[in-house]
């Protein structure tokens, strides 16, 4: 008589002594192809439980790691968005050409910035203290309808832009519409050291009537220190020219004063001291 192949799972670990469990191993009856007949008993175990990975998570529930997006904002402005669910409250430094800008995420870990940019496509570096970095870029088809003038430094100064267009001023504290200047005010100044900026977006149209300079105020905290920043500046989209500036504050003596920076920017007409 022969032996049909069967599956004899809880009658074979009843003979071994053990209980049928959800977990224990298949057997099969093979039947020969000649001969007497003999069961041979083949023990196939089930695959064994693959570790699943384990994934960072906020105390929010989203999962840990830096990630970076650019998208282009009218009056050719880039809206970057930095976010890392672990990361609250951390420092961040973002790199735009040669403008350096530290801030900080908040307390989701998120960081949001409207920045003006000087190429297309606008690339920024993003970093963060943790030694995490991502890259992101986006294209700005308006950027040749403005002009852009930018002082970078490091530390707590204050330094100021300002604008004036013949006998108006166009310091401007924030965007308004296409037909004036604006001033855009970047970093974290309560940070140590930090990397701050300022940049003066004007319509190209316009350049040529803007009359920039950049001021720095003495005060206890900055008074005989030396400075060293950076001007930036873009004319319609084109070309980007840029300038070390390397100098020492007045002594405490002049505190409450000015010191006006000149000759920084072209467009042609600079202001008279």
């Amino acid at each position: 008589m022969s032996v049909r192949k069967l599956l004899l799972r809880s009658s074979v670990i009843a003979a071994l002594g053990g209980a049928a469990t959800a977990a224990m191993p298949y057997i099969d009856l093979i039947e020969p192809s000649r001969g007497p007949e003999i069961a041979m008993v083949v023990l196939t175990p089930d695959p064994a439980p693959q570790p699943v990975a384990s994934i960072a998570r906020s105390a929010w529930g989203l999962p840990c790691g830096l990630s970076v997006t650019a998208a282009p904002l009218p009056g050719a402005m880039v809206a970057l968005d930095v976010m890392d669910p672990c990361r609250p409250d951390a420092r961040v430094e973002i790199t735009h050409m040669a403008l350096r800008i530290s801030a900080r995420t908040d307390a989701l870990g998120l960081l949001t910035l409207d920045v003006p940019a000087f190429e297309s496509p606008a690339r920024f570096a993003v970093s963060l203290e943790s030694g995490a970095n991502a890259t992101a870029e986006t294209g700005l088809p308006d950027l040749g309808d403005y002009a852009r003038a930018a002082i970078a430094w490091t530390g707590p100064h204050a330094i100021t832009l300002h604008g004036e267009a013949g006998d108006n001023p166009a310091m401007i504290a924030a965007r308004t519409t296409q037909t004036e200047s604006f001033l855009s005010r970047l970093g974290d100044a309560t940070l140590d050291a930090p990397h701050l900026a300022q940049v003066l977006t004007t319509p190209a149209a316009l350049q040529d009537d803007l009359l920039i300079r950049a001021e720095i105020a003495v005060d206890a905290t900055s008074c005989g220190r030396p400075i060293v920043a950076r001007s930036l500046q873009s004319l319609g989209g084109g070309p980007v020219t840029m300038a070390d500036i390397a100098l020492t504050l007045p002594g405490c003596e002049a505190t409450g004063e000015f010191l006006m920076l000149q000759n920084l920017f072209q467009p042609p007409r600079l202001p008279a001291n």
